[in-house]
C-alpha cells in the first residue's frame, strides 16, 4: 500500500468525521434555539393568561362592589318607600302621624 493512498483514506475519514461533526452540532443548536423559543413562547402564554385572569378579578371585584352598592341603594329606597305609604295611610285615615 502506497503511503499517499494511505494518507488519502485518512484525510477522507477525517474530512467525513469532521463533517459528521458539523453536521451534529449543527442540529443540536437548531434543537437548543427550537426549545429556547418553545420556551419563549410557553412563558409568553402563561403570562397573558395570567394578564387576564388578574383582569377577569379586578371586574368580579368591581362588580360585586356595584351590586353591593345597587343592592344598599335599593334596601334604603324600599325603607324611605314604606314610610311614605305608611305615612299616606295615617293620612288618609285621618289619624295623626306619629313624631319620629
Amino acid at each position: 500500500m502506497n503511503v499517499d493512498t494511505l494518507w488519502h483514506g485518512l484525510s477522507m475519514g477525517l474530512a467525513l468525521a469532521g463533517l459528521t461533526l458539523l453536521a451534529l452540532g449543527i442540529i443540536l443548536f437548531a434543537q437548543l434555539l427550537i426549545e429556547a423559543a418553545t420556551a419563549w413562547f410557553v412563558h409568553r402564554r402563561q403570562a397573558r393568561i395570567a394578564a387576564i385572569e388578574a383582569e377577569l378579578d379586578r371586574k368580579q371585584e368591581q362588580l360585586r362592589r356595584t351590586i353591593l352598592s345597587l343592592a344598599q341603594q335599593l334596601a334604603a329606597e324600599r325603607d324611605e318607600a314604606s314610610r311614605e305609604m305608611a305615612r299616606q295611610a295615617i293620612l288618609a285615615s285621618g289619624k295623626t302621624p306619629p313624631t319620629t
